[in-house]
Parts: C-alpha cells; sequence; structure tokens
C-alpha cells in the first residue's frame, strides 16, 4: 500500500525559475486555487489527476518528478 504526495521541492524550484515566488503566483500561473495549492504544497492532499496536469503543463515538469511515493505501513489492530 502506498501513499501518494506532491514533491514540492521541484514545484518550489520550476517555478522559481520562472519567476513565481509565491504561492499565489504559482496557483495563477497553473490555474489552480491559492487553497488547493497550499494543501498540495504542505502535504494535507492527495494530488489529483488534474492538479498534476496542470502543474506539468505550466512548469514542463514529469509526473515522475511531481509526484513522490510513500509506503504506508498497515496498522494492526489488536482483537
Amino acid at each position: 500500500m502506498s501513499k501518494l504526495r506532491l514533491n514540492a521541492d521541484v514545484v518550489w524550484e520550476k517555478a522559481a525559475e520562472r519567476g513565481d515566488v509565491t504561492l499565489d503566483a504559482i496557483a495563477q500561473r497553473a490555474g489552480l486555487d491559492e487553497s488547493t495549492m497550499s494543501r498540495l504544497i504542505a502535504g494535507r492532499t492527495t494530488p489529483q489527476t488534474a492538479s498534476l496536469v496542470a502543474l506539468k503543463t505550466a512548469y514542463a515538469i514529469s509526473l515522475d518528478a511531481l509526484l513522490i511515493v510513500e509506503p504506508v505501513v498497515p496498522q494492526r489492530v489488536p482483537a
């Protein structure tokens, strides 16, 4: 089992190359709500396909580079 999250470091790096140094600037260039970008950057939400495609298009980032796959260890519940 695994969990997906946005690779915020890659987004910030590519955004800075374009002169986008604020969350609002990134959101505007990608056509996303600032609140959505905030949750994605903070890792509080799983990236949706539309958001990934928007960031991929805005900053020419591959989907592989945009995603971090984290293993999730199932927790055992005592019976």
